[in-house]
């Protein structure tokens, strides 16, 4: 039901970057792992892609702000842009780095459920949201430090 992608300014920005959102430590393999074949819909919506545009020396569009793509109906999906910049994320510590991406996440989620409210989509947000924040507390507090 959710999703990442993400694009980095260049290769020592994007390894510093992938640790946070993927693989095993990382938000959305925390995720993966706990509540993978999860179902939060009836099928009107089938991905949240939250893509990270990170900022680096080689960088292209950046967003201003955390934002929404329209509704895709063929892919059944919407996009939430955040953007990753120095001041946000690059010069930060390791758990403010997290808490980061966890309050994106969040946003990000408050945003979709705001836009889709009006859609008869059937999605469980309260189990999503649930879901989501058990992972968060995980993901924050981790056991095995990235950065």
């Amino acid at each position: 039901m959710i999703g990442c992608s993400f694009h980095g300014g260049d290769p020592e920005v994007s390894a510093l970057f992938r640790p946070y959102v993927r693989g095993e430590h990382g938000f959305f393999g925390l995720f993966e792992s706990c509540f993978e074949g999860r179902s939060y819909s009836r099928g009107g919506l089938s991905l949240i892609l939250f893509m990270f545009s990170v900022e680096g020396h080689l960088s292209g569009w950046l967003p201003e702000r955390l934002c929404l793509s329209n509704y895709s109906p063929k892919d059944r999906s919407i996009g939430v842009y955040v953007p990753v910049t120095r001041s946000t994320f690059h010069n930060r510590s390791d758990r403010a780095r997290r808490e980061f991406i966890a309050s994106q996440i969040r946003s990000g989620l408050e945003m979709v459920e705001v836009r889709m409210q009006h859609r008869d989509f059937g999605i469980d947000f309260v189990s999503l949201r649930r879901d989501v924040e058990h992972v968060i507390r995980l993901y924050v507090e981790p056991t095995v430090r990235l950065g």
